[in-house]
């Protein structure tokens, strides 16, 4: 009794392309789409998808924001002029719209 319009096969290319991606789990940028907005993900090269994925992981798995940093920035810590780990590990995830709080709430 209705019309698929084009707004029904938006919603559904959308849903399948999420579907895609998180059922990948050879495809290591899946966890980008939990956390990140399509337009976010759509920008992205694959180079920094992948990044972004492994940061997420990585502060997903840690107890504090200053934890993630620690993990992340261990090397370069002492080449850098500010060391605050929390703080450069901030500044990243903003850069996509996200926050260390909205990673722990979903």
């Amino acid at each position: 009794g209705g019309r698929i319009t084009l707004e029904n096969v938006e919603e559904e290319i959308l849903r399948l392309k999420k579907a895609w991606n998180c059922s990948s789990d050879s495809n290591p940028v899946h966890i980008i789409t939990k956390y990140c907005s399509e337009e976010v993900i759509n920008s992205l090269d694959l180079f920094d998808a992948v990044q972004l994925a492994g940061v997420i992981d990585i502060c997903l798995k840690s107890e504090s924001i200053a934890d993630a940093g620690r993990k992340l920035f261990a090397h370069s810590r002492d080449k850098k002029r500010n060391s605050n780990d929390s703080d450069r590990l901030a500044k990243y995830l903003k850069r996509f719209g996200l926050n260390w709080l909205n990673l722990h709430s979903q």
